[in-house]
């Protein structure tokens, strides 16, 4: 059986690609209840990554990329957050770090403030 969050992960990768899905294609996508997909949506929504419309969900609109950043931040947070700190113990006062754009080096870029 499929937990929450991963569902949730998975319908927002979902509209994310298509960009906006009805909510009965989403039912019947995922093969669950309507009250289960409004559940997470609502979530995703309140998150910022989807947005919900009458029998339609759709990214944010102020981009594709940003609200799939905001939705993947909140993804596997515990062990991001394990990473980021285990990281830490190869950086020293007064290195230059590089990072990319990812969720899990957004978490160490939290932490380099106390280096």
């Amino acid at each position: 059986m499929i937990k929450a969050d991963e569902r949730r992960e998975e319908i927002a990768d979902y509209v994310i690609k298509l960009g906006q899905v009805r909510i009965d294609d989403l039912v019947e996508h995922f093969g669950v209840s309507r009250m289960t997909v409004h559940r997470h949506i609502d979530r995703l929504a309140q998150q910022g990554v989807l947005r919900k419309l009458h029998g339609a969900v759709t990214v944010q609109p102020s981009g594709l990329y940003e609200s799939a950043f905001r939705y993947r931040v909140t993804v596997n947070r515990a062990e991001k957050d394990a990473l980021a700190r285990a990281a830490l113990d190869y950086v020293e006062a007064g290195q230059v770090v590089m990072l990319d754009d990812s969720s899990t080096a957004n978490a160490v870029a939290a932490l380099l403030l106390d280096v």
